[in-house]
């Protein structure tokens, strides 16, 4: 009887934590998709202080409240917004301010809503005059760039350890041998290497080039140097598709001088010039990067050009290099110039800002629609919630409060992450042993249920995606002690 007994309860306590886990999806499904903020940065003004502010918006780009304000003493003008990094906290760079007036490296906390300065930098030692946000790289620590300082005063790499709290300058840019002066993020490839764009040439003649930095290695190689026909400046970042190319564009350059979309074959190191802009019909002076719609297409935006010479939203076909022509911006009524980046966010709509126009011409916080190709402007920046947006992207976080984390703030890493044919998940220590990784759409459907026996010595799994669509996914990892989640997109 105690041995029937005994199997029967623990039949029941299967059940019911199969219905607990079950629960626990729906749940994590609603918070992927549903319980969301858009969180951006203003260079200037604000409330009182005129340095910048972090502000928060509804899901849809509505609503948006300063979160905190920027000072001269703690940094001020920050060119890009933060990232959310693993750990659940922002972390970005301010242009100005701080100690030696050179700008910092600071951290948010959007639970508790505390802001930390975690580095001033000092021009040769730990560079100046940051403007791009930062990256999280595969191996958990933030990476970064300073436009100017370093030995030679053309910027540099740097990283910081967002759990030991460790600064360190990685690289010096050269104006003779690599190029200098960093304007947008670093990006790291398939490959797990970084890359960045540099605006600064090796001699008078050269406009830009594009530099590899080897984590490993710890070596940075100029790969491209522009000259004008292929290119001129480029402002922005990479990305990279499923060919495993990158791509990007420049501010100026090509046969019109209005600037140009380019790949680059890291396995080959073959560069195209896939498209040169023209400026009536389809713009010119692109400096925001490229971001990948759901349907593969490439999205961007000009700084200039089109019918009002204010800019443009495109759209890039890397299948036959053509560009559309979506929407011009007007000024008043839909902003201009805008030269940050485009952001999809998890209801598959593209949410960006533009640098002027709007009612007051302090630019616009905009939505929209790739699939209607509907454009709507959300907020019309005004001093008192900052003014001036300008580089970098908008960026989706949950939508937390409290002050106590839980378990679910324990997170792990996705690489890569878009992903297309497999992704490579790291996992702390306390999620080894038996545990299940799911995926659910965007409507919180399974479409995937695996359990794997993890080891603590070497705490990674490798999923195949290669047969799911295209789009945004949620993926959980659970055992019977904690979850976790995060969201997962698929191109």
């Amino acid at each position: 009887m105690k041995v029937i007994y005994y199997f029967k309860q623990r039949i029941k306590t299967r059940i019911m934590k199969k219905s607990l886990l079950l629960s626990f999806i729906l749940l994590c499904t609603i918070s992927l998709f549903a319980q969301t903020k858009i969180w951006g940065v203003c260079g200037v003004s604000g409330p009182s202080l005129g340095g910048g502010t972090l502000f928060r918006c509804d899901a849809d780009g509505s609503n948006p409240v300063v979160m905190y304000e920027f000072d001269l003493a703690s940094g001020s003008m920050p060119w890009s917004p933060p990232i959310r990094a693993n750990d659940g906290n922002f972390y970005g760079t301010t242009y100005d301010g701080g100690q030696n007036n050179m700008g910092v490296l600071y951290r948010f906390d959007p639970v508790n809503n505390v802001y930390t300065k975690l580095k001033d930098m000092d021009g040769a030692n730990s560079g100046s005059y940051p403007v791009a946000s930062l990256i999280q790289a595969s191996n958990g620590k933030l990476y970064g760039t300073t436009s100017e300082g370093g030995l030679d005063d053309s910027g540099i790499i740097f990283e910081f350890d967002p759990v030991s709290g460790i600064f360190k300058k990685k690289k010096d840019f050269y104006y003779s041998i690599t190029g200098g002066c960093p304007y947008g993020k670093l990006f790291q490839a398939n490959n797990g290497k970084l890359y960045q764009l540099l605006i600064g040439g090796p001699t008078n003649t050269d406009k830009g080039t594009l530099v590899e930095y080897d984590l490993i290695q710890e070596t940075l190689i100029r790969k491209i140097t522009f000259n004008g026909t292929n290119g001129a400046y480029p402002y922005g970042s990479l990305v990279q598709l499923a060919s495993g190319k990158l791509y990007g564009t420049t501010n100026q350059g090509g046969a019109t001088w209005c600037g140009v979309i380019f790949d680059y074959d890291i396995t080959t190191e073959g560069f195209s010039v896939l498209y040169t802009f023209d400026g009536p019909n389809h713009g010119r002076a692109p400096t925001s990067n490229l971001n990948i719609g759901f349907d593969g297409n490439l999205y961007g935006m000009t700084e200039l050009g089109g019918l009002n010479d204010k800019g443009v939203l495109f759209r890039f076909n890397p299948n036959s290099n053509l560009v559309v022509n979506l929407m011009d911006f007007d000024g008043a009524n839909l902003g201009a110039r805008p030269l940050g980046d485009l952001m999809t966010a998890s209801n598959n709509k593209m949410y960006g800002f533009t640098s002027d126009g709007g009612t007051q011409n302090h630019g616009v916080l905009f939505e929209f629609d790739p699939v209607s190709n509907v454009f709507a402007k959300k907020v019309d920046f005004v001093d008192s919630l900052g003014t001036f947006p300008m580089y970098g992207a908008l960026f989706e976080a949950p939508f937390t409060v409290g002050v106590n984390k839980s378990p679910l703030d324990i997170t792990f890493n996705i690489y890569p992450n878009p992903a297309t044919n497999k992704v490579i998940v790291t996992l702390p220590k306390t999620m080894t042993g038996i545990s299940a990784i799911i995926l659910t759409d965007i409507s919180g459907k399974r479409v995937l249920f695996q359990e794997y026996d993890i080891p603590a010595s070497h705490p990674v799994v490798e999923i195949d995606v290669s047969t799911l669509s295209k789009g945004m996914y949620g993926l959980i990892i659970t055992n019977d002690d904690r979850s976790l989640k995060k969201k997962l997109v698929i191109q």
